[in-house]
């Protein structure tokens, strides 16, 4: 589009009927005073998909879009029952995307976004679909099977578009939403198009790197970690695959160690320099899975709790390898999540007293049965209660463990 055209159609969009406007009004919406990417007035969008309704054969069902597995619940297993051939309101946020000044030329600029979305049912049958959506409000109902011809089951879904002006208009380095990122660096997540990079939403990202694809991180720790952090408002990106760029970094193998090199925390900073670049930098947790770190620093996993900026840890991809697999008990996903939460300033619960980084968490919350921060040091080196405790401890963080994670401690 020229200059002029541009001009002449924002002009008339503005004032509603095509009369010609001031040319100030234009000036005035398309204002960016600190130059993050972010209208200084609520022009910016967020559009959130969401699974409204279904019509499927009766049973028991659960969503996964994003890598997020709905309805959440405290064992990350929650389904929803669907009558037979009837639709059925389902009401689940799927995910969202926030829209800033990198794509808006016009106030009613179309968007288009691509987001895959699996309805499982229990029994094991799959209705998968890949669902086509734009930043247009209303209804978009989608064909997901009809194996018996006399019956078509469909998903419809719905779109809102929530517009938001720029939190901190005169600061490109603000942090409205406290996640560590940036509103610049928010939108530098945000124009790549995926579920990332909102500044008035929560953030983590996390970069994965192995030092063999061995000892990767496994499709269950990636959706179990994204599901159950998403169930307490943070939205975890986790980049781990080479090709991705979307957080410029290059997650994957790191081909400058061998297969069974054991990194220790002083090694982290070299990883991190080969593998994060840009304003990525700033804010990425690195994690480095291998098989298993130094012995002089821990049998299962690493991390900075004590350090600032916290944004390395390491872990012990396989429980025993080759004996017992990453995925057994969930001991991957839960390893991960204990090293991420000390980089967040979350400490062992019988240690989590005033001393700890984000402060202390109450009696009643200490023991360490019931949060994925109990430590294989509190079972006296006992092998056989190491393996059997943590097995046993929930994904998850004590309720104020939960509103103690401080997601600036991330920050370089």
């Amino acid at each position: 589009m020229t200059r002029f055209a541009f001009l002449f159609s924002a002009l008339a969009l503005l004032t509603g009927c095509g009369a010609i406007a001031p040319l100030a009004n234009v000036a005035e919406a398309a204002r960016d005073d600190d130059n993050d990417r972010w209208f200084t007035h609520p022009n910016n969008q967020r559009v959130t998909l969401k699974l409204d309704q279904v019509n499927l054969p009766a049973g028991r069902y659960f969503v996964v879009a994003d890598g997020v597995r709905q309805p959440f619940s405290d064992g990350l297993d929650g389904t929803f029952n669907a009558p037979d051939q009837q639709p059925f309101t389902v009401d689940l946020t799927l995910t969202s995307r926030a829209i800033g000044n990198w794509l808006l030329d016009q106030p009613d600029q179309l968007v288009r976004f691509s987001t895959p979305v699996e309805v499982v049912r229990e029994t094991g049958q799959r209705f998968s679909t890949n669902v086509e959506w734009t930043n247009r409000e209303g209804l978009k109902e989608v064909v997901l099977g009809n194996e018996d011809p006399a019956r078509q089951w469909f998903a419809r879904f719905k779109v809102t578009v929530e517009r938001f002006a720029d939190p901190n208009p005169n600061d490109a380095t603000g942090d409205t939403d406290a996640d560590g990122i940036a509103e610049d660096e928010e939108a530098d997540l945000a124009q790549h198009g995926g579920p990332i990079g909102d500044p008035g939403r929560r953030d983590l990202v996390m970069i994965v790197v192995n030092t063999h694809p061995d000892w990767g991180i496994t499709s269950l720790s990636r959706d179990l970690l994204r599901s159950r952090f998403r169930q307490h408002g943070i939205n975890l990106y986790i980049a781990f695959e080479e090709g991705e760029s979307i957080v410029n970094a290059r997650p994957g193998r790191d081909t400058a160690v061998a297969r069974d090199w054991r990194p220790a925390l002083v090694d982290a900073p070299s990883v991190r320099d080969r593998h994060i670049f840009g304003l990525a930098r700033n804010y990425a947790q690195l994690l480095i899975l291998a098989i298993r770190p130094a012995l002089d620093d821990a049998d299962y996993g690493v991390s900075e709790l004590h350090v600032h900026p916290s944004h390395n840890l390491i872990c012990r991809s396989h429980l025993w390898q080759p004996i017992i697999g990453p995925d057994f008990r969930e001991y991957q996903a839960k390893c991960i999540m204990h090293e991420l939460g000390h980089n967040l300033g979350l400490c062992h619960p019988s240690e989590s007293t005033s001393s700890c980084p984000t402060g202390s968490i109450p009696d009643s919350e200490r023991n360490s049965g019931t949060t994925v921060m109990g430590a294989p040091a509190e079972d006296r080196g006992n092998l056989i209660d190491e393996a059997r405790n943590a097995w046993n401890r929930p994904l998850d963080y004590s309720p104020t463990q939960w509103s103690n994670a401080n997601l600036e401690r991330v920050r370089q």
